[in-house]
């Protein structure tokens, strides 16, 4: 009775554990996130579009979870809209700009996290390559 037991605990694990695999789990905000943790969310994923304005930047990104987000970083005549974007965790720079486009080219394969806050509203965007 204690290998059949075994056996069918052993098999129920086998048909759940796929469930499981490769869903995100908990991502901690680097430290310049501020923004109160029940008022924050994270879109993680693939970056698929990049548009660098003057006033705004706008990311599309294919998210880990299947869906497709478009946000927007606003920075109306800030003298360093750098502030709002990282990259590995790390305040970004004017010179990494041209490692994540290229040219102006979105760099294949970009990647990152990019943290909304609702209250107070901004997000905050954190580039890594794959």
């Amino acid at each position: 009775m204690k290998h059949v037991s075994a056996t069918l605990f052993a098999l129920a694990g086998f048909w759940i554990w796929p469930a499981f695999q490769g869903a995100p789990g908990r991502v901690r905000p680097p430290e310049a996130v501020t923004c109160p943790r029940n008022n924050l969310t994270l879109y993680a994923g693939r970056v698929t579009a990049l548009d660098r304005g003057k006033d705004v930047t706008t990311l599309t990104i294919a998210t880990d979870w299947q869906t497709t987000e478009r946000v927007s970083v606003p920075h109306p005549e800030s003298p360093d809209p750098d502030k709002s974007f990282l990259i590995k965790g790390k305040p970004l720079a004017a010179a990494d700009w041209e490692a994540i486009a290229p040219k102006g080219t979105l760099r294949e394969g970009m990647r990152a996290n990019v943290w909304v806050c609702s209250e107070p509203k901004g997000a905050i965007v954190d580039f890594y390559f794959p």
